[in-house]
């Protein structure tokens, strides 16, 4: 039975929340369970705005509880859809269709005069519209574990939007978390827009903006009671039992009882306190080593119970490097996903650029780029979920380089609990005003560029993330080498041996090898106690073309010269590297080419090749060496289909002349 809201003048509306018979589940399709849920109309206009979203109880809302948290259901009637991305960009992401829902945990007081802002215990949630994510696909906001989550569904023009917001992301001024049995603060807004229309349209739940729009004063938004709530059977106890590790780097589960039997959520939270000694662990219980000495593991209940259990687990024997001390999870781009991306890391774009892909261990930035509306967030690459320790003095530091001298604009930023706020302090002048956020100019040289950070602001619902920003140029970008470290740790270093040195060769001696044939590299790390002799093998594509493996093998692909490196695993940044001729194959007729060009750059489905001799196969060849497409062409010019491409750099070869593009 639907439950229609009237609102009298000075009443706030009221909703009722139902538990779920089951928890819904987030994935682009509207669960039977949703049957149970009362409904709410979102069909007040905001001041003098007119939406059009269809007739009453057409565009609404509905909730669900389980004892993790609230289940939303929105539903908009809309007469045509109009994300942001669909026309030219001619404003920000707000000003398009858009939902924003809103919390507000002061309980105690839900008319204190308080809007969005950072630890006064309001919340905006706003799922945004971008392409590849419309299909009712489930989107984690803050981390697959305890995080928000929420799925678009697009039924052009109409849509629906499912959410689940756990009560540990609710979180009053006072930092703690809400009492599910008390009344919360809340509204729903739509945002509808039209072509044509000059500005945004607003149609809500309950703030129609007598005082202010929610995101300043909360005031006006209505309640909302979770119905028949009762206090779940909480954990009361967790025992847990350790051990040793004596193998360098060596892993140990950690066993954990958790009593009663019956206890509804019975999940755990792992961490470890670093003593004398460090280790790492895994939200599964199990534990790394990486410095010598004691460590206490704790598990911590989820349910609010507050029950803890520890065990302290003795290290012996471990070496530590600069990677094991950072909190930068992929730092040197070493894990790659199936699409080419960095495991780890995550991106946003507003346009029709491709997300960093890695290529011989860098990632790699191809933003597009709109003069009259561009902006650092329109372009960015972000890893979420460190685990930073507060008032403590960090180094930063990564390598980055451009195709040209470019802006770039880095941060930490906490997304979103917090109003996205720069939660670290600095004394670089790279910042503006002493906060965690740095602009400045990166040019066409590898340059590592380091900062101090100390994260002074971290709350206990703190979603650390460290964000980079290039959506103010379309210049191609690169980064590599991403270090966050705790300065204190690095006396856990002491008597380390870094590399000073490395000599690359070839086997016997070889400088050359043939297309299609391999040659074995050698790389002699000095000194030869050196604690890490591990080197990351790579082939920077010069004239030439070729590919190298985690072994050093390397396959010659294309003719002319590349540029093969030997990079130290340890924390030195030594490299070496060796010139290596690509060399044709007995016998292979070569057909100089004086002049090759490629448009456009970055490419997207077409890239066009024009030359100026006749008779010539065309190759395109990927950053590895493999050979994706080749036609031998009569003419000067000719028109590849690369839309099946994945994103990455690429290479256009015809004889000794070799042309580099981005899709």
């Amino acid at each position: 039975m639907a439950v229609m809201c009237i609102v009298l003048s000075a009443q706030k509306p009221e909703g009722l929340v139902k538990k779920a018979s089951v928890a819904p589940v987030i994935g682009g399709e509207i669960d039977d369970v949703w049957s149970e849920a009362n409904v709410y109309n979102v069909s007040l206009p905001y001041r003098d705005e007119v939406p059009t979203l269809g007739a009453e109880g057409e565009t609404t809302w509905k909730a669900l509880w389980t004892y993790d948290g609230i289940y939303l259901l929105i539903e908009v009637a809309d007469d045509f859809y109009y994300p942001w991305y669909a026309p030219d960009p001619e404003g920000s992401v707000w000003e398009y269709d858009l939902l924003w829902i809103y919390f507000d945990t002061n309980q105690e007081d839900l008319e204190d005069g308080l809007g969005v802002r950072v630890g006064e215990g309001h919340y905006q949630v706003a799922p945004e519209f971008w392409e590849g994510q419309i299909d009712g696909s489930p989107v984690s906001t803050l981390g697959p574990m305890e995080g928000l989550w929420h799925a678009i569904t697009v039924e052009n023009p109409s849509y629906f939007a499912e959410l689940f917001i756990p009560f540990t992301f609710l979180v009053n001024k006072d930092g703690i978390q809400v009492d599910p049995a008390k009344q919360l603060g809340f509204d729903v807004c739509v945002i509808d827009r039209d072509p044509g229309d000059a500005a945004r349209k607003r149609a809500v739940w309950a703030n129609i903006g007598t005082y202010d729009e929610s995101w300043f004063n909360m005031d006006e938004c209505g309640i909302i009671t979770l119905d028949a709530y009762t206090p779940p059977t909480l954990v009361d106890s967790i025992s847990l039992t350790g051990g040793t590790i004596s193998e360098n780097n060596g892993t140990l589960q950690i066993g954990a009882l958790v009593l009663p039997e019956d206890a509804f959520n019975k999940n755990l939270s792992w961490s470890v306190d670093n003593g004398s000694g460090m280790a790492t662990i895994t939200q599964e219980g199990e534990l790394t080593a990486i410095a010598d000495g004691s460590v206490t593991v704790k598990a911590a209940a989820v349910d609010g119970s507050g029950v803890e259990g520890t065990v302290e687990v003795l290290i012996i024997d471990q070496a530590v490097t600069m990677e094991e001390l950072n909190v930068i999870k992929n730092g040197y781009f070493d894990s790659v996903e199936e699409n080419g991306e960095a495991t780890h890391w995550e991106g946003k774009h507003n346009d029709d650029s491709q997300l960093p892909v890695v290529v011989s261990g860098v990632a790699i930035a191809t933003p597009l780029y709109n003069e009259e509306f561009a902006s650092p967030w329109d372009y960015q690459f972000n890893q979420v979920g460190l685990l930073a320790k507060p008032n403590a003095p960090y180094y930063f530091s990564f390598v980055a380089w451009a195709e040209e001298s470019r802006p770039l604009n880095v941060s930490f930023g906490d997304i979103p609990a917090n109003a996205y706020e720069r939660y670290g302090a600095t004394t670089d002048p790279r910042s503006f005003d002493e906060r965690s956020d740095w602009t400045f100019e990166i040019s066409t040289e590898p340059t590592r560029y380091a900062f101090d950070v100390t994260f002074d602001r971290i709350k206990p619902n703190t979603v650390q993330a460290v964000q980079f920003w290039f959506g103010e140029s379309d210049v191609v970008s690169y980064l590599d080498s991403v270090i966050l470290v705790n300065v204190n740790d690095l006396a856990l270093m002491e008597g380390y041996k870094p590399v000073t040195s490395i000599d690359v060769s070839g086997e016997a001696d070889g400088t050359s090898v043939e297309a299609g044939a391999n040659l074995q590299m050698r790389a002699v790390v000095n000194p030869l106690d050196a604690s890490i002799s591990n080197v990351m093998w790579r082939v920077v594509p010069g004239t030439g073309i070729a590919s190298i493996d985690e072994n050093g093998l390397l396959a010659g692909t294309a003719t002319g010269s590349v540029k093969v490196m030997a990079i130290a695993r340890d924390d030195s940044n030594v490299s070496g590297e060796l010139e290596v001729l690509v060399t044709s194959p007995v016998g292979f007729q070569k057909h100089p080419v004086q002049t090759i060009k490629v448009f456009p750059n970055p490419a997207c489905n077409e890239l066009n090749v024009i030359f100026n001799t006749q008779n010539n196969p065309v190759c395109i060849y990927n950053g590895q060496g493999k050979l994706m497409t080749g036609d031998y062409v009569s003419g000067g010019a000719h028109r590849f289909d690369i839309s099946n491409f994945p994103p990455g750099i690429y290479f256009v070869k015809i004889g000794e002349r070799v042309a580099k593009f981005v899709k």
